[in-house]
């Protein structure tokens, strides 16, 4: 059996890279012998060297967060970064690894792919980038020209460095092989967890169906991210408050205070839950809220595993070019609305959701679970 050594950094394994890391582990565990190095607490039945438990650990993301992240680059990431070398380095002394596994980001981590290359440059080298780094959006659409030339520069040095790169869509794939000219490069998508699926669905099934009172508000549900004019709520708030019908908002993630609404009885910020509680949300709603980036060739990490809940889609997106939308237009319960506030209110009406069928909200999507996603690891490893 191949040993792999996987490098990852994850400060929450709720996040969608952090769902992604778990997920390859776990599933390549079964083909290979996974050892990860990790400065967190991460994921049991692997051979993990992590060092989250230390005060001193816990004060450096203290100032990470609130200090060092303002004026460091390419993140504030840089000073774990030396931690992560010298144990990767160490552990590939101590045993014969066949592969490594870099996750990016954080993009200091680009870095420890120099001292893996310099001193064993016979281990084939993989890099999961779960986000790209000149491409972001926050880099590739700024004014700072600065900032985009030094991005550019260092990610083409160490991203040639890999023997292959993972990323999640054809659009990022392209994006490298114009832009950078690398040729290895894979597309493994961010997969959706179908036991987790399976499981709420079964006790979903459980609960006697009613009819829903006329009293009830119809319920939208939203989980994720906002970024200020990268992918915004404010038409879709002011769409809510100005709707004349029973309706409520429920809005899940750990949102900046600058993207919360005004208190209202329409709209409720629950933050941040585990993602089996956000699932389970997703099963008991009247719809699910998907609001697409503006711009860019980033997808959203829930992007497809909103197709599989059987509800209605409310799709918010002003994007000709979305990258997103591809992976909804082969669903028949897809409602697609301009962001802005007039064209979501003409669709906040429960009655429209009498058009949609139960028959007709089932949607394969079997080929996005993590189980059969993983697999496409196996030729870029042997």
């Amino acid at each position: 059996m191949k040993n792999i050594l996987f490098i990852t950094h994850n400060s929450n394994i709720n996040t969608s890279k952090g769902v992604r890391h778990q997920n390859i582990i776990k599933f390549l565990s079964d083909y290979y012998k996974i050892s990860v190095i990790s400065y967190d607490d991460f994921i049991s039945k692997t051979n993990t060297v992590s060092k989250s438990k230390s005060p001193l650990s816990k004060l450096k993301k203290l100032i990470y967060r609130q200090i060092i992240r303002r004026f460091s680059f390419p993140d504030e990431f840089f000073f774990i970064r030396r931690w992560y070398r010298l144990e990767a380095l160490k552990q590939l002394k101590a045993a014969h690894y066949d592969a490594i596994i870099l996750g990016v980001p954080p993009y200091s981590f680009y870095r420890i792919a120099g001292s893996l290359k310099k001193n064993y440059p016979h281990i084939k080298l993989i890099m999961d980038i779960s986000d790209p780094f000149y491409g972001n959006v926050t880099v590739l659409h700024s004014n700072n020209f600065i900032l985009k030339t030094l991005a550019k520069a260092y990610e083409k040095k160490y991203v040639n460095l890999a023997d292959h790169l993972v990323v999640l869509n054809e659009e990022i794939k392209t994006f490298y092989g114009l832009t950078f000219g690398i040729k290895n490069i894979s597309v493994i998508e961010q997969g959706v967890d179908n036991l987790i699926i399976e499981k709420i669905s079964d006790a979903y099934r459980k609960i006697p169906k009613r009819e829903k009172d006329k009293s009830e508000p119809f319920v939208l549900v939203y989980g994720g991210l906002f970024y200020k004019k990268f992918r915004e709520p404010f038409e879709l708030y002011k769409a809510m408050e100005l709707s004349k019908i029973n309706i409520k908002l429920k809005i899940f993630g750990k949102i900046n205070p600058k993207f919360l609404p005004e208190p209202s009885d329409k709209i409720e910020y629950h933050g941040r839950v585990k993602q089996e509680d956000l699932f389970r949300e997703y099963m008991q709603a009247d719809m699910i809220v998907f609001i697409d980036n503006a711009y860019g060739i980033q997808v959203p990490g829930k992007t497809i595993e909103l197709t599989i809940f059987n509800k209605p889609i409310l799709f918010i997106s002003s994007n000709d070019q979305s990258a997103s939308f591809r992976y909804f237009q082969k669903c028949q319960h897809l409602i697609r609305v301009e962001n802005n506030y007039k064209s979501i209110e003409q669709q906040l009406n429960p009655i429209k959701t009498s058009y949609f069928k139960e028959s007709s909200l089932k949607f394969d999507i079997s080929e996005y679970y993590w189980q059969n996603l993983i697999p496409k690891y196996l030729p870029l490893i042997n």
